[in-house]
């Protein structure tokens, strides 16, 4: 502990997914101010850059698609927050994938994947949000992965993006893969 209090008066909590009443207690309980998360960052920094308030409505001079686009381009250069969060779980993904050994990517290999391929698990519903957005996310960033099967003890011959034809499970049929005995 390093002594240092937050200020209580300049401090705002933010709650998602959570009963209004519960919330209600937890503001008396800690005496600080609660907000909601906004529902579309994106739609409020729109809002002000265009306005110059959070609650006015002005109308745009350009759209929001050119004013995203690169400096060099000759545009603002503001990153789309949704495009960016994929960019981050995609990471994320090539990190469970890939030979990092952190803390989160043992974790995961142990309580989450139990041994298995990332890209054969299946999202369930008791999964937390975060692990059912990676996993939503698969397929997407499957397409841009390829995998060089070296000696072949890191890589699945069905499962990793390594053949020109693509995944070989979802061309071959059930009786296929039982003759091969792989």
């Amino acid at each position: 502990m390093s002594g240092l209090m937050p200020n209580l008066d300049k401090s705002t909590c933010y709650y998602a997914g959570t009963i209004d009443e519960q919330i209600a207690k937890l503001g008396e309980i800690m005496k600080i101010s609660t907000c909601s998360l906004p529902v579309s960052i994106e739609k409020r920094v729109r809002q002000f850059l265009w306005s110059g308030s959070k609650d006015e409505k002005a109308h745009s001079k350009v759209a929001w698609s050119q004013i995203s686009k690169k400096k060099d381009r000759g545009r603002l250069g503001i990153k789309r927050l949704r495009m960016w969060n994929m960019a981050c779980m995609s990471f994320h993904i090539w990190n469970l994938c890939g030979t990092k050994e952190t803390i989160w990517v043992k974790w995961i290999h142990t309580y989450k994947l139990r041994g298995q391929s990332f890209w054969v698990i299946e999202g369930k519903s008791i999964n937390s949000w975060v692990w059912r957005k990676l996993l939503r996310l698969k397929e997407a960033v499957r397409a841009h992965v390829k995998v060089q099967i070296g000696s072949g003890c890191e890589s699945s011959f069905l499962y990793d993006n390594w053949h020109q034809l693509g995944l070989l499970y979802k061309i071959l049929n059930d009786i296929e893969i039982s003759l091969m005995r792989i």
